[in-house]
This record gives structure tokens, C-alpha cells and sequence, in this order.
């Protein structure tokens, strides 16, 4: 059978786990195609008006790839971590993608619930077998060994290689040297569906790249030490990723990774985001002189306007580095006669 996976939303996380789960039991995966102008007009065009840019996308890449496959693999997130969610919307994405697309292949739409204290994993193996003929046995060993190709992937994405790059590999690498001397880093706080689109984001981080600094991204970053600096927060954070964002965030703020400046890219009608980019912009704003730089798109965001906000940010960093000699731009004083 043919599977269909739309290339978007948790697709960055998780696709080495619904890959090797089922191809280890005998079926193919078939991904839509690389973002691009049509597959965000065909989402745009059935999506509703009030969602963000990357569920509309994800609309678009079910119209581009179901009449491809026997079935569609379109699970319901709604927890990957115990005492934490993920947006509502990836909660009744399903019925989203249902209700607005008309002649749909069948939909496997299993639940991923790992809120509470008890979790019925053997329920969501069987969600995901489906109607398919797979014996339950087989199918836990080959969920078990997707879930080894998900740490995997994780470790290589800390290793510092992109998605595009790590989802190519099934065991660990080593870490990724740079090719060339960079100027600095830049720390990018994003969702991962944001930050490795490189339609969605314009190629930022190769833009980054290009005008000679270096990304750094909560996946670069020690899990162990993002969620302690989460863990220090007055009240939990209970959005997942919310978590991961604000903790690399502070992370970075209480030890002092050196960094040039901050970039936080957002889309349009992020509720989880429209709380966390204030928070970390006070915290650093109060804390630190680094520079912070808050990117918004949606589906009429321009290339011509990001590229202009990113040299204007590269070139203030620049000059504020060439004038350190001669005047401070922190504020602190450096010559008393």
C-alpha cells in the first residue's frame, strides 16, 4: 500500500518514526512535494481564513499528494510529553483536513496522547495499523525501531545538521564542521515547522549563513539543560515546544553562550507565540545588550521585506561591533579621563 505523509507541520520531528514504521512492515511512503507557491495556494484556497500559515500549508499538501496514494497518514497530536500539549490545532487536524478537502483516500489518524501518567501506546500502534492487514507484534517492534531512528535523528540535528540533511541518515554522525570561519552566531527561535521550510522561512538560515554567521537553534542546544532553565519558571510551560523555545532562550541568557543577536521568526496568529516572544524580548532587553529581531510572516509576507529586515540586523551588528572600539553600544562606559 501506498501511505501518503504531507510535507509539513511535526513532518520535521517525527517523519523518522511513521517512515520506519512503516516501511519496516511492508509499505511505501510517499511525500508531497517540497513546499512551494502552488502547494500554499491550494491550502489557502480550502483552508479556513482564521489559521496560521503552516496549517495552511499542510492543507495544501494533502491536495498535492492525495490522489497519489491508498491512504493518508494524518495523526492527531495531541501530547508528546507527559504534563504537556501541542497547539489545539494539530489536536483536530484530522477533522480539519476532512471537512475542508472533498474526495479524500482513506485517513489513518491515530492519537498520540502522552498527557497523562498512564499511556496506552499499544492504542495508538493499533490507530496506526488501521485497516491495514500488519500483525500487532510486528507492528510494536517496528514502532520501537522507529522510535530509535527518532533519537537518532534528534542527535544529528544537534550535531548540527538540517532535516533535509539528517533525515538521510540512519545512524548517529559526527558533528558537522564548519567550512568556513564564521563572524558569529545568531541564536533563531522558531517551531520546527517554520524553521526548516525553507519556502515557509525563505531560506533564512542559508541567508544567515551566507552573510557569514552561524545558526544556533533549541536543536543545537543540550535538551538536558533546556529543560532545566524551562523548569525555572514561576509556572510550568505546558505548550511543548513553547517549552523548548523559552528554555533555549533562557538557556543562552544565564550562560552566556556567545551570541551576536536573536532572531525570533513567528507566523501570523500564533497564540503560544504571541506570549513567549514578549516574555524572552523583556528578558533580554532587561538582562543583556544582545539584539533581538522578531520576524512575522503569513501567506502575503514578502521575500523582498525579510531580506531587508535581515541585512539591516546584520549590518547594525556590524557597526555596533566596529564602533566597540570607540564608544560603547551597551551602554557602559570604556574611557574615564
Amino acid at each position: 500500500m501506498k501511505i501518503g505523509v504531507p510535507r509539513g507541520l511535526l513532518y520535521y520531528y517525527y517523519f523518522p518514526l511513521w517512515k520506519t514504521f512503516y516501511e519496516e512492515l511492508g509499505h511505501e511512503i510517499v511525500l508531497s512535494g517540497e513546499t512551494n507557491k502552488n502547494i500554499l495556494n491550494m491550502g489557502i484556497k480550502v483552508c479556513v481564513d482564521e489559521a496560521c500559515l503552516p496549517v495552511k500549508i499542510f492543507h495544501g499538501h494533502v491536495e498535492d499528494i492525495k490522489e497519489k496514494v491508498d491512504f493518508l497518514f494524518i495523526p492527531r497530536l495531541m501530547s508528546v510529553s507527559y504534563g504537556e500539549f501541542i497547539c489545539p490545532k494539530f489536536c483536530g487536524l484530522p477533522e480539519m483536513i476532512i471537512h475542508s478537502i472533498p474526495e479524500l483516500p482513506p485517513v489513518l489518524k491515530p492519537d498520540f496522547n502522552f498527557h497523562g501518567k498512564k499511556v496506552n501506546l499499544n492504542k495508538t500502534i493499533e490507530e496506526m495499523i488501521g485497516p491495514l492487514d500488519i500483525e500487532f507484534n510486528a507492528a510494536q517492534k517496528a514502532f520501537h525501531r522507529g522510535m530509535e531512528q527518532i533519537e537518532i535523528y534528534k542527535k544529528n540535528l544537534y550535531n548540527g545538521f538540517l532535516p533535509q540533511e539528517a533525515l538521510g541518515f540512519t545512524e548517529e554522525m559526527e558533528p558537522k564542521d564548519p567550512i568556513v570561519k564564521y563572524k558569529g552566531r545568531i541564536l533563531v527561535l522558531s517551531h520546527p515547522y517554520h524553521l526548516y521550510d525553507t519556502f515557509t522561512n525563505m531560506n533564512l538560515l542559508k541567508k544567515m549563513e551566507t552573510m557569514g554567521y552561524s545558526t544556533m537553534t533549541a536543536d543545537t542546544l543540550s535538551s538536558e539543560r533546556i529543560n532545566y532553565y524551562a523548569a525555572t519558571l514561576p509556572k510550568r510551560m505546558f505548550w511543548t515546544f513553547g517549552r523548548e523555545i523559552i528554555g533555549a532562550a533562557l538557556y543562552t541568557l544565564e550562560e552566556g553562550l556567545p551570541i551576536k543577536g536573536i532572531v525570533y521568526l513567528t507566523s501570523f496568529a500564533c497564540g503560544v507565540d504571541s506570549i513567549l516572544v514578549d516574555y524572552i524580548e523583556r528578558q533580554f532587553k532587561r538582562r543583556s545588550s544582545i539584539p533581538f529581531m522578531q520576524l512575522t510572516i503569513d501567506e502575503h509576507t514578502g521575500e523582498a521585506g525579510i531580506d531587508t529586515r535581515l541585512e539591516a540586523f546584520i549590518e547594525m551588528i556590524e557597526r555596533r561591533d566596529f564602533d566597540d572600539r570607540n564608544l560603547s553600544p551597551h551602554g557602559k562606559c570604556v574611557y574615564r579621563g
